[in-house]
């Protein structure tokens, strides 16, 4: 049923992004800014007190990590 693969991943998604709010909170917040805040690019920096280049390459790295995390995650070789 893809309602219930959907509801899976939306799961996967939140524990991977609170795992990485443990481990790394600045590249988490970024995360949910950009993401999930819709924020720019800009916006987000402004928002953290950090600089553009940080905010381009925290989402350079969780534009590769955030998918590679999701394929080894429990569940993820059923088919969807």
């Amino acid at each position: 049923d893809a309602s219930s693969t959907d509801g899976l991943q939306i799961v996967e998604l939140d524990l991977l992004l609170t795992a990485l709010a443990k481990a790394d909170p600045r590249k988490a917040r970024i995360a949910e800014l950009h993401y999930f805040g819709g924020l720019t690019q800009e916006e987000t920096a402004q928002a953290l007190d950090v600089s553009p280049a940080t905010v381009v390459r925290e989402l350079r790295f969780l534009r590769s990590w955030i998918p590679t995390q999701l394929k080894s995650a429990p569940g993820a070789g059923s088919e969807r």
